[in-house]
């Protein structure tokens, strides 16, 4: 009963709200995409999740509307991990295009007509070397072209996983460590290192900005930001609308600008993020995604329907 009258409050309070929203005036799209002519690449038989894995076949363009399916498989896949069952398969795609500084990703769509399903829009920035706390190699040579000796220097900071790079170009990832022998394994062999001052860099998370996701059957805003491989902080908000309905199209959208995010619904204003710590100026592109949860074993396909993807240009605040 307490969790009833609760949540009637919130649901009459958020009404209230949205009622008395005016809906924003974005302006002209510089850019339109039907899926005539589309910009998003398909991966296969990539690793997704412990349970689901991405087939080209999950993703459609049927009458000008992209379609992300999804399926339960219930059967073994191979690939670079080992075979394992997987319980559905999932529609994902990488949406890419150029994006300017400042403005206004929209994705019109319309949601799974299915209760478990798990569609999610997500505005990832390009992950890059941390230059400003790099570590410096020096020129360091090793026995082979892929094995590099760890100077006095370093204080032997260097971990798996970071960016090895010079003359400002990524030439590979530390894939072994053996610090008592002060040594590092680079994950392939790097070519014109003679004279070079060579460095290595954790990574550099840049702010991933969930504009939509499904989560507990309530629509979410969520941004994940943080730097190196140290932080990771989440912002989160559910927005109060209670179930999502599954017969309408809805627009969500995300305004990039100098101080943070907004994010809209139909052009409502449902979120702001304001933080200087998970702003960054790094090319962007759109993730679109629709799967189902861990545990599910049963349903039917669901279908996350996209008809059209737009970016209105700004000047940023």
């Amino acid at each position: 009963m307490k969790n009833f009258v609760k949540n009637t409050f919130l649901g009459l309070k958020y009404w209230v709200w949205r009622e008395n929203q005016k809906k924003a005036d974005f302006g002209n799209p510089t850019f339109i995409e039907d899926f005539n002519n589309p910009h998003y690449r398909v991966s296969d038989l990539n690793l997704y999740s412990s349970d689901m894995i991405t087939l080209k076949e999950n993703v459609q363009v049927k009458e000008g509307k992209l379609l992300l399916h999804t399926w339960y498989e219930n059967r073994e896949f191979s690939s670079w991990w080992g075979t394992a069952k997987k319980t559905w398969s999932i529609g994902y795609i990488q949406y890419d295009h150029p994006v300017f500084p400042y403005g206004i990703w929209s994705v019109r769509c319309k949601l799974p007509g299915d209760p478990d399903a798990w569609p999610a829009i997500w505005l990832l920035r390009e992950r890059h070397p941390e230059k400003e706390t790099k570590i410096d190699l020096g020129n360091s040579h090793g026995v082979e072209d892929n094995v590099l000796f760890l100077p006095d220097w370093t204080n032997q900071r260097v971990e798996l996983n970071w960016y090895v790079w010079f003359d400002q170009e990524v030439v590979g990832f530390v894939s072994g460590l053996d610090k008592s022998g002060r040594k590092i394994t680079v994950d392939r062999p790097i070519p014109g290192i003679e004279g070079r001052r060579i460095y290595a860099s954790p990574d550099h998370i840049t702010p991933e900005v969930d504009f939509m996701e499904i989560m507990d059957r309530k629509i979410q805003h969520t941004v994940h930001y943080g730097y190196s491989n140290q932080v990771y902080r989440t912002t989160e908000w559910n927005v109060k609308r209670g179930k999502p309905n599954l017969n309408k199209e809805y627009e969500f959208a995300v305004e990039l600008t100098k101080t943070g995010y907004r994010f809209y619904i139909d052009r409502v204003l449902t979120a702001v993020l304001s933080d200087p710590e998970s702003i960054s100026d790094s090319g962007a592109y759109l993730i679109i995604n629709n799967a189902k949860h861990e545990g599910i074993t049963q349903g039917d396909n669901s279908v996350f329907e996209i008809s059209e993807v737009k970016f209105y240009q700004k000047s940023g605040d």
